[in-house]
């Protein structure tokens, strides 16, 4: 497979994932393996969308999609991460 440069504004036609500096600087994350930091990157896209469309619950917590499972996921991972964070600090 051959890959070239991109051109002029081109870049800008694929999709990124935000990943928080934290998670890859911070001390108190330096347990998390790529993969983890990864699957928080994109649960993090998939709840900025939600938020965008007032997906919501009860608690007034982001739903990332209508998939239970996954916003059971992203609500044990956001739970583990912000614990974490306070333990080690």
């Amino acid at each position: 497979m051959d890959f070239d440069y991109f051109y002029n504004r081109e870049a800008e036609g694929f999709n990124f994932l935000k990943v928080p500096e934290i998670l890859v600087e911070g001390e108190e994350f330096q347990g998390l393996s790529a993969e983890a930091i990864l699957l928080y990157a994109m649960l993090l896209k998939r709840a900025g969308m939600s938020f965008k469309n007032n997906w919501l619950n009860k608690q007034n917590r982001v739903l990332s999609t209508n998939n239970v499972l996954e916003d059971w996921v992203l609500e044990k991972f956001m739970f583990f991460l912000h614990n974490n964070a306070i333990l080690m600090v």
